[in-house]
């Protein structure tokens, strides 16, 4: 027989499963991972766990490395919006307010961002700002086996569509081609009779193929992920509904078949490297020696750059929204909401602090007194200009982060039951 919890007691029990949610990964060790904190968390009570469940969802939804902090500001949000509640304020309207400063909070972060400029991170490769330097849209780093580093740029193009199949991955979360032939079949493929001609010419010469087509069905898919992982064919497929104008002349497309030096396949888009003609875009290539001691530092670079050469930067060590929560002021019928949104937002920075062994509360009245260019420098244990430090954080992922925890709070202020 069902069980049923309604309005208060409900939200309550997930308030709960929150909280037991972001105490895990506030006592986690540093040994262990936010993925297997989030992963081990559990509960007997049904009801505390669709709480951290929700939590958990939150976190998946945020940026990979903010999954932690994501739970933190949305265990404060949730405590800050039930209170409100209990005062008898309708859920709608705290799901309202609690919106309403969290938007301002974003646009401030906006106007917070500023360009990112290699030349003045002293920390950042040299070869990487060379990278930059050439103005490419995207920068990507391969490791090859006796080279010397160096740099290429080709010009590019992609397209909003991934791999169809994990299967075809070869490698963490995408497929790498090189000189592939590319087959672009303008239809619903729904044999693989229709594209046998192009599998018997890449195995002729020896050659990876990549099939794009408006659908494929799931014998055809089945078929090309068994000749890839059976080694007969390095073969992907992916399924797209765009405009291949531009593609087909970028590959220079002939019999149904075009080219191009270099194809990276992810879950989501497909770079095309070095077609025949003129790109839309450009790309620059940095190659380095395979297990060189500076591979595993430069690829973190890399990755952080390109979440941040269009969206830009801004001051990092979680003092962005400490700062821009702080920042802006609303009507008197809307200031508790601005309160609860301010202090969710200093709930990371807080974390951070109590790691680093300091008093959270001397440390925010301090930087939030010197101005929104400080923050706390955990290396040095000093209050510092984050510019200065060449301390940053991508402006991007800081705004999807919050925007997944407006999401998640939103649904649980709306809650009216929960059934078990």
């Amino acid at each position: 027989m069902s069980n049923v919890l309604f309005e208060e007691t409900a939200r309550s029990k997930l308030c709960i499963g929150i909280e037991q949610l972001a105490t895990a990964l506030r006592e986690r060790s540093k040994k262990v991972s936010v993925n297997q904190t989030l992963a081990s968390c559990t509960s007997q009570d049904p009801y505390i766990s669709m709480g951290i469940a929700m939590g958990k969802e939150c976190a998946s939804l945020a940026p990979k490395h903010y999954a932690d902090r994501a739970v933190f500001i949305l265990e404060s949000l949730v405590c800050g919006g039930l209170e409100q509640m209990t005062l008898g304020v309708r859920a709608q309207e705290v799901k309202t307010g609690i919106e309403t400063a969290i938007y301002k909070t974003l646009d401030r972060v906006q106007q917070m961002t500023f360009p990112l400029k290699p030349q003045e991170i002293s920390w950042m490769d040299p070869l990487l700002v060379k990278a930059i330097d050439t103005g490419a849209d995207v920068i990507l780093l391969e490791e090859r086996s006796g080279i010397e580093s160096s740099i290429q740029v080709a010009c590019s193009m992609h397209i909003p569509s991934g791999y169809a199949s994990s299967y075809f991955c070869t490698h963490a979360d995408s497929v790498k081609m090189e000189s592939p032939y590319i087959v672009c079949v303008d239809a619903y493929i729904a044999s693989i009779q229709e594209i046998l001609p192009f599998l018997e010419l890449g195995v002729e010469k020896k050659r990876p193929l990549l099939v794009l087509a408006r659908g494929i069905a799931k014998d055809v898919l089945s078929t090309l992920a068994i000749n890839k992982l059976e080694g007969t064919l390095p073969v992907c497929a992916l399924i797209d509904q765009s405009d291949w104008t531009d593609l087909r002349d970028f590959i220079a497309e002939s019999s149904g078949i075009g080219t191009s030096s270099y194809v990276i396949i992810y879950p989501d888009k497909t770079l095309f490297i070095g077609g025949k003609k003129d790109g839309l875009s450009k790309t620059a290539t940095i190659y380095v020696e395979k297990g060189s001691s500076s591979q595993r530092e430069l690829s973190a670079q890399v990755h952080f750059v390109q979440q941040t050469m269009k969206e830009g930067l801004v001051i990092g060590g979680d003092a962005a929204l400490v700062h821009a929560s702080a920042s802006f002021t609303l009507d008197a019928e809307a200031s508790p909401y601005a309160e609860i949104v301010a202090k969710a937002c200093q709930a990371p920075f807080r974390q951070r602090m109590i790691r680093s062994g300091e008093n959270p509360d001397i440390i925010l009245k301090q930087i939030l007194g010197q101005g929104p260019d400080f923050g706390f420098n955990t290396l040095t244990k000093r209050i510092e200009n984050m510019h200065v430090a060449h301390i940053f954080d991508s402006s991007s992922l800081v705004q999807k982060a919050l925007a997944a925890v407006s999401c998640t709070a939103s649904n649980i202020y709306l809650t009216s039951a929960l059934i078990s």
